[in-house]
């Protein structure tokens, strides 16, 4: 039963996307959760990279796949439910073009009139009446993906203040109610970071890349772009393609399961572990040859001055654990006698 017959006619709630859940509820009006499998989610996916890492162009190639009716992109299930017009915002300067010129390297792909995609270029920052009006090329076409190209152009503020960012994941939002999937591209920092690293985050507020349920880092080098997928929608998981030539055409290079990524995980876990103990080993050798005599106190003074990153505090709970290769005060407090005791062994 609709929401609107179980109240009376002068109560309405336009504001509400809003369903009456009850025994006899169905899952048939729930879409699948990606309309591309672990790549475009139902609602806000958020593309985010380096500049020149190809975001725009596999942006472009996901376009045609959904436009053209495709099976597939890049190996992944595209669903038939996804199949149609596509909207394209397009606001970096002469970007309606360079889409343009994307597209027409593909033209061939195109077989039908229905298969389209729209370019719009509203004003930047985009206001409320210019995103109504972009509503309305999505309502006039049937898009059933909106791709917008790039978040920096339509935030009305700055990049760094959580507000305006708000204000646009709103405005993004009314797309994914009337469920239309939305794509967002983004930037990160050129610069590299305090650990002399490249940049891995969005430029700008945090809420850029918490605002959207699935994510996926654009990264281009040693002849590939990487794309590093994830968020509150799946498993993490890595896409390999061929680099970005400005044509929307990639070839797969390879992938990376979350089931591998965790396995991966896993076992530098495990070695990190096993070189923890190694190492802790290793102080305990050390002890046992440079700390007899001593009582704890002195003993851990002498361990912080010979391992660098080893805290007197740090190395005195180490000791009375029995951490360090399980060598522990076997004698007393007054005349210590450092050895490799069995665990359970009585501490002193």
């Amino acid at each position: 039963m609709p929401v609107t017959q179980i109240y009376a006619e002068d109560q309405v709630y336009p504001l509400l996307d809003m369903v009456m859940f009850d025994m006899a509820t169905t899952l048939e009006d729930v879409p699948e959760k990606f309309l591309i499998d672990g790549v475009l989610h139902r609602s806000v996916t958020l593309i985010y990279g380096q500049t020149e890492a190809g975001k725009s162009t596999i942006a472009a190639s996901i376009a045609v796949a959904v436009a053209t009716g495709k099976d597939e992109w890049a190996g992944r299930t595209v669903s038939p439910a996804t199949h149609g017009p596509v909207v394209i915002v397009c606001g970096d300067p002469d970007s309606r073009y360079e889409y343009q010129e994307r597209l027409f390297e593909v033209r061939d792909e195109f077989v039908s009139p229905d298969q389209r995609i729209a370019l719009v270029a509203p004003q930047r920052p985009a206001s409320p009446q210019a995103w109504e009006q972009v509503r309305g090329v999505v309502r006039a076409t049937g898009a059933k993906v909106v791709i917008i190209d790039n978040l920096t152009q339509f935030v009305a503020g700055s990049l760094n203040d959580d507000e305006p960012i708000r204000q646009f994941y709103a405005e993004v939002d009314e797309f994914a109610r009337r469920g239309v999937a939305v794509l967002v591209i983004a930037h990160v920092s050129d610069k590299k970071g305090p650990d002399g690293n490249p940049a891995r985050l969005p430029i700008g507020s945090s809420a850029i890349r918490t605002g959207p349920r699935w994510r996926a880092l654009a990264w281009r080098g040693a002849g590939k772009v990487r794309l590093e997928f994830g968020g509150n929608g799946g498993g993490n998981w890595w896409l390999d393609l061929t680099e970005p030539d400005g044509i929307p055409r990639f070839a797969v290079l390879g992938s990376t399961s979350t089931e591998e990524l965790k396995e991966g995980r896993a076992n530098r876990a495990r070695q990190r572990a096993e070189k923890t103990l190694d190492d802790r080993s290793d102080v305990g050798n050390w002890v046992l040859e440079n700390c007899q005599g001593m009582n704890r106190e002195q003993a851990a003074e002498k361990i912080a001055a010979q391992f660098p990153g080893v805290t007197v505090s740090t190395a005195r709970g180490a000791l009375s654990r029995g951490e360090y290769g399980g060598v522990r005060n076997a004698g007393s407090r007054a005349a210590p006698r450092w050895e490799r005791a069995p665990r359970g062994a009585d501490r002193v």
